[in-house]
């Protein structure tokens, strides 16, 4: 797993090191060469050995961790989109999530549906990637917080894959009324947007990435 401090190396390195290719795509880049489009992510690898299971005892640690341009995507950056939603949920206000979590708790839900919805585009990333399309998250007093990392990370692949093209992100809008009806459904987008916009941000860059280096292992 990922350390606190890195060495040298800036923490995107960690993450770029999960694709296949990526001595020969850094060595091409050093050496001026014709530049070669990273292929094949290892999302098992990188959820966790780079990023791992991120616990109560470990979002202290975000306290010290200062944000850099340079550790998009690695555990300190997860771990600070932790440490922000944690802060907002010990706030008066964050208890007022709880009425979102109906909807929030339906995550696996979700992660069926849409790999049913993209079809053959599904395919970008591997069956077992979708069993656990999600950072390893364990938050045992706060199952919000858990259920809005999972749904967090799906509501970001629905955005993507509807910049895409595969879909339209009304798809999921409506799904997710269908289910749970118009007021459940907008209490639960405006749960996830106000409190955790920097765990929604991390997953919207996530599945970018993935997205545009299609497809995976």
């Amino acid at each position: 797993m990922e350390q606190l401090t890195t060495g040298t190396l800036p923490g995107i390195f960690g993450v770029l090191r999960n694709f296949a290719n990526s001595a020969m795509v850094m060595q091409q880049a050093t050496n001026g060469q014709q530049p070669v489009d990273l292929r094949k992510f290892s999302f098992h690898r990188y959820r966790s050995q780079v990023v791992g299971t991120i616990s109560e005892n470990h979002i202290a640690q975000a306290e010290r961790i200062e944000a850099s341009p340079y550790d998009k995507l690695s555990r300190n950056h997860a771990l600070r989109a932790m440490h922000a939603l944690r802060q907002r949920r010990q706030s008066e206000a964050g208890h007022s999530g709880n009425q979102a979590n109906a909807v929030l708790a339906n995550a696996a839900e979700l992660r069926s549906w849409l790999q049913t919805r993209l079809g053959g585009q599904a395919s970008f990333i591997s069956q077992s990637t979708w069993m656990s399309p999600w950072l390893d998250v364990d938050f045992a007093d706060d199952a919000l917080a858990s259920n809005l990392n999972c749904y967090a990370s799906m509501a970001a692949l629905a955005a993507r894959a509807s910049a895409a093209g595969w879909m339209r992100n009304t798809d999921f809008l409506l799904w997710q009324t269908n289910h749970f009806g118009l007021e459940k459904s907008m209490k639960a987008t405006t749960t996830l947007v106000a409190m955790s916009p920097e765990l929604f941000g991390f997953y919207l860059l996530l599945w970018e990435l993935l997205i545009r280096t299609q497809p995976h292992d």
